[in-house]
């Protein structure tokens, strides 16, 4: 059994590096004959020029920007699912985000009193970072009621409503 998962193992990973290779491949022969994308350019120029330093920070500025569409997707969902039901359409005012290289900031504008939205938030928070624990990113949520009448901090930029 051992042998035959081994076996698979070693089968993944030679196609994951043939696709991989291909794939370079193809770029190469486009940027040979100047058709790749102003975008692969650039990618290409910094990897083969850049230092170990740039590349490694464009690689945790991307990585970063992939958490961050990742974590907002999968929020946006747990508080669209809430604001779904008619009764709870209008409890959440204004929804703004922001982040850093360890976290989504969420700042949230709700009605007065009410808990059911509040609850909403903080569940959505708490299920996204528990699903996402070993990323070294977190979802952290300030949430102001109505009566505060509490801007939105810069540099937070609103995505609800939208």
């Amino acid at each position: 059994m051992e042998k035959i998962k081994q076996t698979e193992n070693t089968a993944t990973r030679a196609k994951w590096f043939d696709e991989m290779i291909a794939a370079l491949r193809k770029d190469e022969l486009l940027l040979d004959k100047n058709m790749a994308s102003k975008e692969t350019q650039s990618h290409y120029k910094l990897l083969i020029e850049g230092t170990r330093e740039e590349n490694a920070i464009i690689f945790k500025k991307k990585a970063v920007e992939e958490l961050v569409n990742l974590f907002l997707l999968n929020y946006i969902k747990e508080i669209s699912d809430f604001l779904g039901k008619k009764e709870n359409e209008s409890s959440i005012n204004k929804i703004a985000v922001s982040y850093g290289d360890e976290k989504l900031l969420i700042w949230s504008e709700i009605k007065e009193d009410n808990e059911e939205a509040e609850n909403a938030l903080l569940i959505a928070q708490a299920k996204i970072n528990a699903k996402y624990i070993n990323s070294g990113f977190a979802i952290s949520t300030m949430i102001v009621e109505d009566v505060d009448n509490i801007s939105i901090p810069s540099p937070y930029q609103l995505i609800y409503p939208s």
